[in-house]
């Protein structure tokens, strides 16, 4: 795949989040098979200022053109997108914020659109310091250059890794889902 415009992140770790995560990818893979667009790998990582006791979590991130659907061909539209899918597997609508939860999308990136508004903030303001995101989207979207960073998503990954303190995570299944 040829230059990712929109990167989307996953986590579960409430039922069956391996389970969960693979189904939210294929729910992704219909909804935006009009898109050029490729899966990460599975990752598990531990909860990051989530309550104590939380369970583990199982992360990917995709990596896409801008959907060809009209209602999902803006950042607003893919977000209410996004929600909608999240409520399909559980999730309250009123969320409390890092509660376990059964499945969690969050989008990162859309194009170059920057937006800090309460309904939408882009690029995700909290990616950049989380291994669970930004490993998974090395493997997608290695060269894509971060908003207002200059930076590349493998470049930010690997200067990451190498702050202290940074959570454990794994790899603990390859992605075989791509399309164009």
């Amino acid at each position: 795949m040829t230059d990712p415009r929109v990167l989307v992140a996953l986590g579960s770790n409430l039922g069956d989040p391996l389970r969960t995560v693979e189904a939210a990818l294929l729910q992704l893979e219909r909804r935006l098979g009009g898109a050029a667009w490729r899966a990460s790998s599975l990752w598990q990582s531990r909860p990051l200022d989530c309550p104590p006791d939380s369970p583990d979590f199982v992360n990917a991130v995709i990596a896409c053109a801008v959907p060809d659907t009209p209602e999902w061909a803006t950042p607003r539209g893919l977000l209410a997108m996004l929600q909608a899918l999240e409520r399909n597997f559980g999730r309250p609508a009123t969320r409390v914020r890092n509660a376990p939860r059964p499945l969690d999308l969050d989008l990162l990136l859309f194009a170059d659109v920057r937006c800090n508004e309460a309904d939408c903030v882009l690029p995700h303001p909290r990616a950049l310091g989380r291994r669970f995101v930004l490993e998974p989207a090395a493997e997608v979207a290695p060269d894509l250059i971060w908003p207002g960073t200059g930076q590349s998503v493998c470049s930010l990954c690997e200067a990451l890794r190498a702050e202290p303190g940074q959570t454990d995570i794994q790899r603990i299944a390859a992605s075989n889902r791509a399309s164009n």
